[in-house]
């Protein structure tokens, strides 16, 4: 008798067993909540940190930008500053030249002019020098960049020619007939303006030819049905 098993004994075993294995399997579900929570915030956080990082990134792309556009900037007004430092520099020396250039020319053509008179003379050696010390300033003048300007026969301007007086001549009207004085230019610009007389236009051959029009003009008037 006794050593049959009860079994209410048995149930009450089996009950104890089940009661011992659910706080295992719920620990296990905890566990493994846990662990899934972990990773999920794992994640949040890997993404929360590679949108920072990106922001960052994003934020440095632009300050990068901003300093790269400043530097241009500044090189930019350097260059604008040496070229106009330069241009001055060298506006500053070529009126320095052209002050002095003005001071030679004076010079030059007094000694032109000993020399022109020189060849009229017998030769000597006082005429030979005049002519070599004209040739030697001539010289250094075309060196220097300055050139004679021609304008004998040339159309009066304003901007090149400083005109005297205005002279009956057969010449066209405006006309440079005569040089009081040379003028000069420096590397195409004008350093001493030409001193001139120029033609009125109302020279004979003029006269002849603005009669002779007023004749034709006269005959055609005169004579409708022509």
């Amino acid at each position: 008798m006794d050593d049959k098993q009860n079994p209410k004994d048995g149930a009450k075993k089996a009950d104890e067993k089940n009661f011992a294995k659910k706080p295992d399997e719920k620990a296990g579900k905890n566990a493994q909540n846990a662990d899934e929570k972990a990773r999920m915030q794992n994640e949040k956080d890997f993404i929360e940190g590679a949108d920072e990082k990106e922001m960052e990134a994003d934020s440095v792309k632009v300050q990068v930008a901003a300093l790269n556009e400043r530097m241009l900037r500044i090189a930019a007004e350097y260059e604008n500053f040496r070229k106009r430092t330069m241009k001055e520099k060298e506006e500053l020396a070529l009126n320095a030249k052209a002050v002095m250039l003005l001071k030679i020319i004076p010079m030059y053509e007094e000694v032109e002019m000993a020399a022109k008179a020189a060849e009229k003379e017998k030769e000597s050696s006082i005429s030979t020098g005049v002519k070599m010390l004209a040739s030697k300033f001539g010289k250094m003048l075309s060196d220097e960049g300055v050139t004679k300007m021609e304008v004998l026969g040339k159309k009066f301007d304003p901007y090149l020619h400083d005109v005297v007086s205005h002279v009956e001549s057969e010449k066209p009207l405006g006309e440079i007939v005569q040089i009081v004085q040379n003028g000069y230019n420096l590397n195409g610009k004008v350093l001493r303006h030409a001193v001139v007389i120029v033609s009125n236009g109302k020279g004979k051959a003029n006269e002849k030819k603005e009669s002779k029009e007023d004749e034709e003009e006269y005959s055609v008037d005169s004579c409708p049905s022509c």
